[in-house]
């Protein structure tokens, strides 16, 4: 996708770049709610770009909080190639800050899909936010390794990307949710994290529910509206 190709949006939204340290163009996408009262930081999955993964953001927006998705290396428009797991981690620290003046600590919630859950669970444990949401979470990339090896792209092979070991160092809530029939990512790796979770922490697991197209169903949409309201 071209720099200068438009999104194909049903919502507004505000295209925002960031040039990171060695001068890599990353792209990102603020979808804003009609009143704002915080924002989700959306870390999407392996497939697809924001283009694909942007329809999300209305489930958000309609609850009042603005939306930010953000394209990895090589993602979408953002330039350049993923070349080690502290390089993720570095970009979407880096991206994190640009954004969070805009908002108080408390008004941030951390949300990672798949692949996007180590990186959230990361963040989330090095930063001041309000709460951690895990969509179909390893407990680690190893452990996703094991069972499906040849549909995992090979950079990510190389790395670790713990979950669990993030999740320790989180003291602030945590939700999990998985469906019961994910078949690549196994709804007993978020069972193992259950294990490191708080009082205050909860997992859900949703009945029939695969791994793709998680937003769309209406046990996460009111699961989640009801955990907001809880907030």
């Amino acid at each position: 996708m071209s720099r200068h190709d438009a999104f194909q949006f049903n919502r507004p939204y505000e295209e925002l770049f960031f040039t990171t340290e060695d001068g890599t163009e990353l792209n990102g996408v603020l979808f804003k709610s009609d009143s704002a009262k915080g924002m989700i930081f959306y870390l999407h999955g392996n497939g697809g770009s924001i283009a694909s993964w942007g329809e999300i953001a209305g489930l958000y927006t309609q609850q009042q909080y603005d939306c930010f998705l953000l394209d990895y290396r090589g993602y979408g428009k953002s330039m350049g190639s993923i070349t080690s797991e502290k390089q993720l981690h570095e970009d979407v620290q880096f991206v994190f800050d640009k954004l969070k003046p805009s908002y108080q600590h408390q008004q941030i919630i951390v949300l990672g899909y798949s692949l996007g859950t180590g990186l959230a669970a990361r963040l989330a444990s090095v930063n001041d936010v309000s709460m951690l949401i895990l969509q179909a979470p390893y407990y680690s990339m190893k452990e996703v390794m094991k069972d499906h090896y040849p549909i995992i792209p090979p950079f990510i092979l190389r790395y670790k990307l713990e979950t669990h070991k993030y999740m320790k160092q989180c003291t602030m809530p945590i939700a999990l949710f998985h469906g019961t029939s994910d078949r690549l990512i196994d709804h007993r790796s978020s069972i193992r994290l259950k294990e490191l979770l708080k009082p205050s922490d909860t997992l859900i697991l949703l009945t029939g529910q695969g791994h793709n197209e998680m937003s769309d169903n209406p046990q996460y949409v009111e699961a989640f509206i009801d955990i907001l309201n809880r907030r």
